[in-house]
């Protein structure tokens, strides 16, 4: 799953000495677009982890059936909803045409049915097949990627191999849960299964924390010039390794904290995740804060110099949202919702604080989410201290 994430993020580091900074602003602001807009998948897979590791195996074939069914919809839903607000958000983000913000969305159709097949082998915990899945589709986006950018079609070309790449972890998905016999299972009969209502209210709390991570570089993209906002990017890019190199842990600890049968049992995973978290991102924040500007030369090219004083702000940044993150999946697994509002709390005090500052600089933006970040990394504590003392 490291190994998965570890490629996807490559691609941006990659990319950063590949194209012009801003260009590559541009690409750091559609991949954070991306990751908001593939809010719905990620909640249909926690969704079906959650009901297939409650349900058990009797249940596991109509409930991916069913999964199946949703994920087709909502990859149409997805991608339909790109073109509607092409014009608008190319404005916004001052991209070359609207085909860019078209293109994207042809990257979002497949997710949905990918993230339905991930939810089924999460729940049943099937790890080793999940990783498995996560780690190529990692690698498909490095290499279609890459090759777009490299065959001289820049950002397009790079959208170009994102959409190829999603396509096949699609079809990859569903292959290896045939392979794994839940196709040919016969199944119980599932009348309830992932309804719209909850995988929507699920979507709340996972959009809530995936545009909390990502709206800062789309902020920065309209608020700071084009060489600034690729710097910003950059920062952003490890602020994103980092929150994402413990994602193992997240997934591992999901399925249990949907199946644990009380708050005792919950509490002592929610520990012991926390604390793996903590051990992997605090060494990547040691790391930065001693490598500076060597560091940022060396990721980013001489380009993102200026980067360094500041880059142990990003890491510090991916720590903190690593960190929520757990929160937010074990309240989603109680499908306690309490936790959305909080979320939306924070998103829109960032929103306002960025859109206030007139001539904003990189340290600036960054340290305004770092900032409303670790207020809601505290509020969540607490509500999950709050949860646990409740009979």
């Amino acid at each position: 799953m490291v190994v998965g994430s570890g490629a996807t993020y490559l691609l941006s580091l990659m990319a950063a000495r590949l194209l012009a900074p801003g260009t590559f602003g541009a690409f750091g602001s559609l991949l954070a677009l991306l990751l908001i807009a593939s809010v719905p998948a990620l909640a249909l897979q926690m969704t079906v982890a959650r009901h297939v590791a409650i349900e058990g195996p009797s249940a596991q074939a109509g409930l991916w059936r069913l999964a199946r069914r949703r994920g087709l919809v909502l990859g149409g839903v997805l991608g339909g909803a790109a073109l509607v607000a092409a014009l608008p958000l190319a404005d916004y983000l001052r991209l070359e045409s609207a085909g860019q913000i078209a293109l994207a969305g042809a990257v979002l159709v497949p997710q949905p049915v990918q993230a339905a097949a991930h939810g089924v082998l999460q729940g049943r915990s099937r790890f080793r097949a999940l990783a498995v899945l996560l780690v190529v589709s990692g690698v498909t986006k490095l290499g279609f990627g890459l090759a777009g950018i490299a065959a001289g079609y820049g950002l397009t070309g790079a959208l170009a191999g994102l959409t190829v790449a999603a396509v096949a972890g699609a079809v990859l998905g569903v292959a290896v849960v045939a392979d794994h016999g839940i196709d040919g299972e016969l199944g119980a009969a599932v009348t309830l299964g992932p309804g719209w209502q909850e995988i929507a209210s699920t979507s709340l709390a996972v959009a809530g924390l995936m545009v909390l991570a990502n709206i800062d570089m789309l902020l920065a993209r309209h608020h700071l010039s084009a060489q600034q906002s690729g710097i910003y990017a950059a920062g952003a890019t490890l602020a994103k390794v980092v929150f994402w190199a413990p994602q193992f842990v997240s997934v591992i600890a999901f399925p249990r904290l949907a199946a644990a049968t009380s708050r005792h049992e919950s509490g002592r995973t929610i520990l012991a995740s926390s604390a793996a978290i903590v051990s992997v991102s605090a060494a990547v924040v040691l790391v930065v804060a001693v490598g500076g500007e060597r560091l940022s030369t060396l990721l980013f090219g001489g380009d993102y110099v200026a980067l360094g004083p500041i880059l142990w702000l990003f890491a510090a940044l991916g720590t903190v949202l690593a960190s929520l993150q757990l929160l937010v999946l074990a309240r989603v697994a109680r499908d306690d919702r309490r936790i959305a509002g909080a979320i939306a709390a924070a998103v829109i005090v960032l929103v306002a604080l960025l859109s206030t500052v007139a001539n904003a600089t990189v340290g600036q933006v960054v340290t305004a989410a770092l900032g409303v970040s670790t207020a809601l990394l505290a509020v969540s504590v607490v509500l999950e201290r709050s949860g646990r003392a409740a009979p």
